[in-house]
């Protein structure tokens, strides 16, 4: 019995021995994970505080590049508490920065602009703002940022003085000039008839002197001096309504009277009222026209004036027997154009700029016995500008010139299709016809136009 008690007694403190070995061991691994999660927790608190001490370096860094720059920059809280600025805009208030620090100081505004908004949301105005006895303009963008007191508004402001000063000299240089060209457009109104009355009774009397209408002159002299008055007069004439027209297209009061028209026609017609000068030069003016084009939608007499004018250059600067070729077609974006080409002399490359602005004439015309005002191209230019078309002049000396005027495809009109009229269409062009050449006649009196 006592063997047996002794035995389990022997059991019971192994067991014990156990446990207590066990939980011994279970405290020095439980106290060596925990060393080791201590030493991992010293680490990141030192990696913790390099990178608080990096920001602060970066903070004064950025905090001192804020400070060098000229832009003024506040924060304010929701209450208009000014919860930081710089030292620009301290200047500005005229007051150390410390001072303006909670406060709610205010510039004293005497103009402000529209406010624009960026695509990011952000609030863009100007300001007049009263500093150092006079007026600066100011220039803000205006954000919201979070900061210690919530969300707070931010300002970066620029000094734009001078360029709104640059602004106003701009819009009053543009006044001066509208009013100018308002006064220059009366005065050529009044000039234009003051000049028309007296030129109209010259012309009138000197064609019948020189036509001989009252009876033939007695001395012919004087038939020649009648001549020479009547085309001067008719220069002076020409002169005259070209000014008109370029000023009235400078102030943007050339009004387009527009209709239906076939540009075709419009071409053909300018060539049978120049062909007795082609004819007096013996010129042959040869048609290259598309007749199955649609009408298009423009201004008649301005696109005579246009045709007429480039057909009286190619007259004027080829030379006798020389050719001109009128062209009427198609573009490939669907528009229209029609053409002059001659075979003159040519303008140089360099001139070309030069001869479509308005008194610009190249070498060859300043030269030529024919010469005219050099409003002509500027002139024909403007008038298809009116039309949102283009002018296009190819040139090359010793060849000839090649003037081509583009009307857009929105100018072009659709035919109409009438139901009922088995197909017809109203708008049905005539049958083409290839390019004829129009010959001089025999015996034709020169010294015309």
């Amino acid at each position: 019995m006592d063997l047996l008690t002794t035995s389990h007694d022997l059991v019971a403190g192994a067991a014990a021995l156990i446990v207590v070995a066990t939980v011994v061991w279970l405290i020095i691994r439980s106290r060596r994970t925990l060393l080791d999660q201590i030493d991992r927790l010293e680490a990141e608190i030192e990696a913790l505080h390099d990178s608080i001490w990096e920001l602060s370096e970066s903070r004064e860094h950025y905090r001192s590049i804020v400070e060098a720059q000229g832009d003024l920059i506040v924060r304010r809280a929701q209450d208009g508490r000014i919860v930081y600025c710089n030292d620009a805009f301290a200047r500005l208030a005229g007051r150390p920065r410390e001072e303006l620090i909670g406060t709610t100081w205010q510039p004293v505004v005497r103009e402000v602009s529209d406010v624009r908004l960026s695509t990011t949301g952000a609030r863009i105005f100007d300001e007049a703002i009263e500093y150092g006895g006079g007026i600066v303009w100011i220039s803000w963008i205006e954000t919201l940022a979070l900061g210690d007191s919530g969300a707070e508004r931010q300002r970066v402001g620029r000094d734009v003085t001078s360029r709104v000063a640059a602004e106003h000299d701009l819009l009053d240089a543009r006044h001066r000039a509208e009013a100018a060209s308002e006064a220059k457009s009366r005065f050529l109104a009044t000039m234009s008839h003051e000049l028309r009355t007296p030129l109209n009774a010259i012309l009138g009397f000197s064609e019948v002197m020189k036509s001989e209408v009252m009876g033939p002159l007695s001395n012919p002299v004087y038939k020649e001096y009648a001549a020479n008055i009547h085309q001067s007069g008719t220069h002076l004439l020409k002169l005259i309504n070209e000014i008109l027209d370029l000023s009235r297209i400078e102030a943007g009061r050339y009004e387009l009277n527009e209709e239906p028209i076939r540009l075709v026609n419009v071409v053909d017609d300018c060539h049978r009222l120049l062909k007795l000068r082609a004819e007096s030069k013996e010129q042959q003016i040869i048609e290259d026209f598309d007749e199955n084009l649609p009408q298009i939608w423009a201004d008649e007499r301005a696109l005579r004036q246009v045709c007429l004018n480039l057909l009286s250059n190619a007259l004027k600067f080829t030379p006798r027997g020389g050719i001109i070729t009128l062209s009427v077609g198609s573009t490939d974006d669907g528009g229209q154009y029609f053409s002059v080409r001659d075979t003159g002399p040519g303008i140089p490359q360099e001139e070309i700029p030069k001869v479509l602005q308005a008194f610009g004439q190249g070498s060859l015309a300043q030269k030529s016995a024919e010469g005219g005002t050099g409003l002509g191209l500027s002139i024909v230019q403007s008038l298809v500008e009116l039309h949102g078309g283009t002018l296009e002049l190819r040139s090359e000396v010793g060849k000839g010139t090649d003037v081509i005027v583009h009307l857009p495809r929105k100018r072009v009109l659709q035919p109409v299709r009438i139901s009922g009229n088995d197909g017809d269409n109203a708008s049905t062009p005539r049958p083409s016809r290839p390019p004829r050449l129009r010959r001089p006649m025999p015996n034709v009196a020169t010294g015309t136009g």
